[in-house]
């Protein structure tokens, strides 16, 4: 549910689509993918649901998404775009509807040797309601 969430999110962003395109992955980056920016997420733990007075029944997930760059200037924009184009949004994607999306610091940035790129990471918190 959060994947069709997060993935109807990061295309309904006209800006990160542009840049992504349809190079937004969940849990994996196929085999074969060679054509940069991409990025995956996956899920850091279970869901915790909350019920508030009966009448709200919401599911918080962190995710990790992961974002590939040729080049360390384009990744750190990259960041930057997918933070500034995520963070506070909410609305109904895919037929799931997102409370709130929080983007928190990530855990720096790397070079990747399987992929021959450079690698950063966000870390985020989704709501959905159930």
């Amino acid at each position: 549910m959060i994947n069709r969430a997060l993935r109807g999110l990061v295309q309904s962003r006209q800006e990160l689509a542009g840049r992504i395109g349809d190079r937004f992955y969940g849990n994996v980056i196929p085999q074969g993918v060679s054509t940069y920016p991409l990025a995956y997420h996956r899920p850091i733990g279970s869901p915790r649901r909350h019920t508030f007075d009966g009448l709200m029944d919401l599911q918080q997930t962190s995710t990790d998404v992961f974002i590939y760059a040729k080049t360390q200037t384009d990744l750190e924009e990259l960041l930057r775009l997918f933070e500034s184009e995520l963070d506070g949004q909410r609305g109904s994607f895919n037929g799931v509807h997102i409370y709130d999306v929080r983007v928190h610091s990530g855990g720096g940035q790397d070079w990747s040797d399987d992929h021959q790129s450079h690698v950063g990471r966000l870390e985020l918190t989704i709501t959905i309601r159930r």
